[in-house]
């Protein structure tokens, strides 16, 4: 009967738009959830039998409307560009903040740092060179060589701190891959699931993507998702996640002969031991600070300090003391910036401080100036610690604009990315008004068949009466 089959046209399409209003109002909920992914639903006019509603029957065909899928709204390619481009701009900034620390550290000494303590050192020669007798003056001269000493080690202690705590990031990373790979893994059986009984998983999916958007993030790990809802997650070759298996990574730390002394080479291991090399990605940021640009800059300091120490020894070793001896150290070094210190030979003892020149007299000077001179030389320590400091600032700047421009490609990456699966509320507010005119007409229908009906059943056989 038509009027039946009208009215469960239109009930499919108040249930459909019912239905549709929920959605739109979800995406609405969630304009400003991280992660959200706007939901589409898909409509299509009933094909085949209609056998669900009020008025069923296989003779009919096309009556009324149903939901085929309710999707998230995504473009696979600015996905992965986003994540590509997101783990590109995490390595560089890794290494420009690591540099920015070195550099506040060492430029923040002041009146009281490496270069100072040089130009106090070179002064308390000078006045030697005035009054090469004077145990005051000497004594003076001690203090400043022993307050050079502390500056040195001092910074070298900074970059070793500045080193070891990217040591303890690339621990934290790694224990964070293993974590966040776990946490995708748990999450395959419930989508897959969700995907086989037609049901909407779109909240599971999203909270995977956010955790893949993160580990992709640490280690710019390849992504491939299955027709069924799986997905595989690979960095190098090796396999983190393959649907519901996780494989861990692991961090080792081997003596370097090539690095500074006391510093190991820092990697990350797959389960079987094997190296892996990150080319993109957090992980990738700090191994590489860790290895290669911090050591570079305490290499130099300590070729610095190293330099200092043999070339003032050189001078000090030909000279005589107050007491005639010779063949005494200034400065002692061991394995760096690190051991630089005042030499034993004269500590405590500034009689034995060579002043005078081999075989002069007491009151000689030729030592002293000579120290002074070596000190004070326009391409002397100072200027060569003013020149490691200031090549660090280029070093730095270079590396905080890379890293900036990369920051800059990732932010547009992502606003492409949120301009495809974000929810615009203009949008949104359009689709609910669409739904809203459909519902209202659905049910109007409804009352006219109402109408219809009444008239059929309530007036039938009145003619005439």
């Amino acid at each position: 009967m038509a009027g039946f089959s009208t009215l469960n046209t239109a009930y499919t399409g108040l249930a459909t738009q019912a239905r549709r209003i929920d959605v739109i109002g979800e995406n609405i909920a969630n304009a400003s959830t991280p992660g959200y992914r706007r939901r589409r639903v898909d409509l299509g006019a009933i094909e085949g039998p209609n056998g669900v509603g009020i008025y069923s029957g296989a003779d009919r065909t096309g009556r009324g409307v149903e939901i085929r899928s309710i999707d998230r709204v995504l473009d696979p390619v600015l996905e992965r560009h986003a994540r590509a481009e997101a783990g590109r701009a995490a390595d560089l900034k890794v290494g420009a903040e690591a540099l920015s620390e070195l550099e506040s550290r060492w430029t923040s000494f002041g009146e009281t740092g490496i270069a100072q303590g040089i130009r106090d050192l070179a002064a308390a020669f000078d006045e030697l060179v005035n009054q090469p007798d004077d145990l005051a003056i000497r004594n003076i001269t001690l203090q400043r060589a022993e307050g050079l000493a502390t500056e040195i080690t001092a910074a070298a202690g900074e970059g070793a701190d500045v080193r070891s705590s990217l040591v303890q990031r690339t621990s934290t990373l790694v224990d964070r891959v293993n974590s966040i790979s776990t946490s995708i893994a748990g999450l395959h059986t419930p989508i897959v699931a969700a995907r086989a009984a037609g049901a909407d998983g779109s909240s599971l999916e999203d909270r995977r993507d956010q955790l893949i958007d993160e580990l992709t993030s640490i280690t710019n790990a390849s992504v491939l998702y299955g027709e069924t809802g799986g997905v595989r997650i690979a960095v190098d070759g090796y396999s983190l996640v393959a649907d519901d298996q996780t494989s861990a990574i692991g961090m080792t730390a081997t003596p370097d002969p090539s690095l500074p002394t006391g510093m190991d080479r820092v990697a990350v291991t797959a389960a079987g031991g094997r190296e892996l090399t990150f080319n993109g990605g957090d992980l990738a940021g700090t191994l590489r600070a860790a290895n290669t640009l911090i050591p570079d800059q305490v290499r130099r300091l300590d070729q610095l300090a190293t330099d200092l120490a043999n070339s003032m020894n050189a001078i000090h070793a030909a000279g005589t003391g107050l007491d005639g001896g010779s063949g005494r150290n200034l400065f002692t070094i061991g394995s760096g910036a690190a051991t630089f210190a005042v030499s034993t030979d004269v500590v405590g003892r500034p009689e034995r401080l060579a002043v005078a020149g081999a075989a002069a007299g007491p009151l000689d000077t030729t030592t002293a100036e000579q120290l002074a001179d070596l000190v004070d030389a326009p391409d002397g320590p100072a200027a060569r610690w003013t020149a490691l400091v200031a090549d660090l600032a280029g070093i730095t700047a270079a590396n905080r604009t890379r890293a900036d421009a990369a920051g800059d490609a990732a932010s547009a990456a992502e606003q492409n990315r949120i301009s495809v699966s974000g929810v615009s509320l203009d949008e949104e507010m359009t689709e609910l008004i669409s739904a809203q005119r459909s519902y209202e007409a659905a049910a109007r229908v409804i009352s006219a068949v109402d109408g219809m009906l009444d008239t059929l059943i309530n007036r039938t056989g009145l003619v005439g009466r």
